[in-house]
Protein backbone atom coordinates (compact mmCIF):
# COMPACT_ATOMS: atom_id res chain seq x y z
CA UNK A 1 0.00 0.00 0.00
CA UNK A 2 1.49 3.63 -0.99
CA UNK A 3 1.62 5.86 1.89
CA UNK A 4 0.77 9.04 1.01
CA UNK A 5 1.95 12.81 2.80
CA UNK A 6 -0.86 15.59 3.31
CA UNK A 7 0.41 18.66 2.41
CA UNK A 8 -1.14 22.34 2.67
CA UNK A 9 -0.36 25.76 1.25
CA UNK A 10 -1.72 28.52 2.97
CA UNK A 11 -1.31 32.70 2.28
CA UNK A 12 -3.32 35.85 2.84
CA UNK A 13 -2.55 38.52 -0.03
CA UNK A 14 -3.28 42.04 1.27
CA UNK A 15 -4.34 45.14 -0.27
CA UNK A 16 -3.88 48.73 1.35
CA UNK A 17 -3.30 46.80 4.49
CA UNK A 18 -6.38 44.81 4.52
CA UNK A 19 -6.70 41.30 3.61
CA UNK A 20 -8.28 40.31 0.36
CA UNK A 21 -7.75 37.27 -0.69
CA UNK A 22 -7.23 33.93 1.04
CA UNK A 23 -6.61 30.59 -0.14
CA UNK A 24 -5.38 26.97 0.99
CA UNK A 25 -4.37 24.29 -0.74
CA UNK A 26 -4.52 20.79 0.21
CA UNK A 27 -2.68 18.09 -2.03
CA UNK A 28 -1.58 14.86 -1.09
CA UNK A 29 1.97 13.44 -1.68
CA UNK A 30 3.49 9.78 -2.45
CA UNK A 31 5.85 9.08 -0.44
CA UNK A 32 7.88 6.37 -2.39
CA UNK A 33 10.54 6.17 -4.56
CA UNK A 34 8.80 4.98 -7.41
CA UNK A 35 8.78 6.08 -11.38
CA UNK A 36 5.58 6.09 -11.21
CA UNK A 37 5.40 8.18 -8.19
CA UNK A 38 6.85 10.48 -9.16
CA UNK A 39 5.01 11.10 -11.94
CA UNK A 40 1.81 11.44 -9.94
CA UNK A 41 3.67 13.93 -7.51
CA UNK A 42 5.21 16.11 -10.42
CA UNK A 43 1.51 16.45 -11.92
CA UNK A 44 0.08 17.12 -8.57
CA UNK A 45 2.56 19.85 -7.96
CA UNK A 46 2.28 20.91 -11.03
CA UNK A 47 -1.40 21.72 -10.89
CA UNK A 48 -1.21 23.17 -7.32
CA UNK A 49 1.70 25.66 -8.96
CA UNK A 50 -1.28 26.66 -11.69
CA UNK A 51 -3.94 26.79 -8.90
CA UNK A 52 -1.62 29.06 -6.63
CA UNK A 53 -0.79 31.42 -9.81
CA UNK A 54 -4.59 32.07 -9.83
CA UNK A 55 -4.80 33.00 -6.27
CA UNK A 56 -2.18 35.54 -6.74
CA UNK A 57 -2.97 36.46 -10.31
CA UNK A 58 -6.07 36.66 -11.67
CA UNK A 59 -8.36 36.13 -8.38
CA UNK A 60 -6.18 38.36 -6.66
CA UNK A 61 -7.01 41.48 -9.71
CA UNK A 62 -10.38 40.72 -9.06
CA UNK A 63 -10.44 41.37 -5.27
CA UNK A 64 -8.56 44.52 -6.21
CA UNK A 65 -11.37 45.57 -8.43
CA UNK A 66 -14.18 44.33 -6.31
CA UNK A 67 -12.26 46.17 -2.83
CA UNK A 68 -11.77 49.50 -5.05
CA UNK A 69 -15.59 49.38 -6.09
CA UNK A 70 -16.69 48.62 -2.77
CA UNK A 71 -14.55 51.61 -0.85
CA UNK A 72 -15.56 54.00 -3.92
CA UNK A 73 -19.36 53.39 -3.19
CA UNK A 74 -18.83 52.82 0.77
CA UNK A 75 -19.76 49.08 0.76
CA UNK A 76 -17.94 46.51 3.43
CA UNK A 77 -14.95 44.82 2.44
CA UNK A 78 -14.91 41.25 0.98
CA UNK A 79 -12.53 38.81 1.62
CA UNK A 80 -12.33 36.33 -1.09
CA UNK A 81 -11.69 32.53 -0.39
CA UNK A 82 -10.07 29.85 -2.09
CA UNK A 83 -10.17 26.28 -1.17
CA UNK A 84 -8.78 23.08 -2.98
CA UNK A 85 -9.15 20.45 0.10
CA UNK A 86 -8.11 16.73 -1.05
CA UNK A 87 -9.96 13.83 1.33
Amino acid sequence: MKRLKMKTIEKELYYQGEIIVRYVIEFPEVIEDEYQDKKFNYYTRKEVLKLKNFAEGEFYQFAKESYEFNKKNKYPTIVYELYRQCN
